[in-house]
């Protein structure tokens, strides 16, 4: 067997490609991206996410398009996170949520692209062992 987190050996599949600043690079797989961002307390936290994927559909005869989708979850953090949606959708390549935060201190927001190798969870998508990539943005909340 070979396991190949950055490709999928039987269909050609790679994971989604996402970066979370314009022109920045992007990441990929399971080491995925990471960015930074600061706010306060009760004040929205806007996070923009680019997300692509080469389209490759698992299923070959399916009479869709190739399935790409995000989900966000706080990773680490003291308190609690409110996001404005947790799955938002992506359009022309970009997606949009907010971040909502109830204490003060350093968090970790986790957002996971997944491609069409299986849905999501807030851990991991299913299927392969491939395809689905990891992004973490740390911030920092003041009162």
């Amino acid at each position: 067997w070979q396991i190949d987190a950055l490709r999928e050996v039987t269909s050609g599949n790679t994971p989604p490609r996402i970066a979370f600043v314009p022109g920045e690079k992007t990441g990929q797989g399971p080491a995925g991206t990471r960015g930074h961002a600061e706010t306060s307390v009760s004040r929205p936290l806007t996070l923009t996410l680019r997300a692509s994927d080469d389209g490759v559909r698992k299923r070959r005869s399916a009479n869709r398009p190739p399935t790409l989708g995000l989900v966000w979850s706080k990773y680490r953090g003291p308190g609690s996170v409110q996001f404005s949606d947790a799955t938002p959708q992506i359009a022309d390549g970009k997606s949009q949520a907010t971040a909502t935060f109830d204490q003060p201190g350093s968090y970790t927001l986790r957002v996971l692209a997944w491609d069409d190798s299986g849905p999501q969870t807030t851990t991991m998508a299913v299927g392969f062992q491939c395809c689905w990539t990891n992004g973490y943005v740390d911030v920092t909340v003041s009162e």
